[in-house]
């Protein structure tokens, strides 16, 4: 409570509930709060290393969603976990019921799969 008592009690407790819940918004919205997005980025980002030769957007579209396409399903969600939703290796292994290992190996295998994929589509990686 205030040091002086507040003339409506509840329009005081309604903006108390306001202003903490716009911090606590704040707090978790915050960049640093999330760094399994940026680690998962890099990760990603380092494997294919693509060239600055700009690529038009829809070819390299068109060439991930047939990558996609052609892994098995539990890899393919299991690198859409991870790339998409950016789920960290512990959680993912937790929902698929298997070591962080094999999770961690999958990935590196889609990755180097995905690589190959680009080359073959014309894209310089």
């Amino acid at each position: 409570m205030p040091p002086h008592r507040p003339s409506l009690l509840r329009a005081f407790l309604c903006r108390l509930t306001r202003n903490i819940s716009l911090n606590r918004y704040d707090y978790n919205r915050a960049e640093k709060r999330n760094p399994e997005c940026l680690v998962s980025l890099e990760e990603l980002y380092n494997s294919l290393s693509l060239n600055e030769n700009p690529v038009e957007e829809m070819v390299l579209e068109e060439l991930i969603n047939s990558f996609l396409d052609g892994l098995p399903a539990e890899q393919r969600d299991i690198f859409l976990r991870r790339y998409w939703c950016f789920d960290s290796i512990r959680q993912i292994a937790a929902r698929y019921g298997c070591s962080e290992s094999r999770v961690t190996s999958l990935l590196f295998r889609a990755r180097a799969q995905l690589r190959d994929h680009l080359r073959k589509g014309g894209v310089s990686v």
